[in-house]
């Protein structure tokens, strides 16, 4: 289950079958009371939803837009997920593990990285298909 302080307008999760989005009516039925929302894996699946396949080793790679010659790449591989951030020809300097599927025991979910991207970007992760 997806716990209601996890959700916000927009994101995305599953209603029996149905994969639905939050809006304005869910968010003010998850103030009043217990809401059962169902997270949806993230999944090579959704990873194309989002106009993006799997690079030269075999990962998922985001590249997000650079800003004042700083980059920053998310490259989700099967166990783990991380941020590599630098500035210029340097692009790779810095590496961060966010996620680790070592240590959560399950997968990442579609409305974590729309949160994580948002948080990043300031911008909606929008199904591109």
């Amino acid at each position: 289950m997806i716990i209601k302080e996890e959700l916000r307008f927009g994101n995305l999760f599953k209603a029996g079958n149905e994969v639905r989005t939050v809006n304005l009516e869910q968010l003010i039925k998850i103030q009043r009371m217990p809401v059962l929302y169902i997270p949806i894996p993230l999944t090579e699946d959704w990873h194309n939803k989002f106009g993006v396949n799997r690079n030269g080793f075999d990962n998922f790679e985001y590249v997000l837009p650079e800003k004042n010659n700083f980059s920053i790449r998310i490259v989700f591989n099967g166990d783990y997920v991380m941020l590599r951030q630098g500035s210029g020809a340097r692009a790779n300097d810095d590496i961060v593990s966010i996620w680790n599927k070592d240590l959560t025991k399950r997968d990442m979910y579609v409305h974590e990285w729309q949160n994580l991207y948002y948080a990043l970007t300031n911008k909606e992760l929008t199904i591109k298909q």
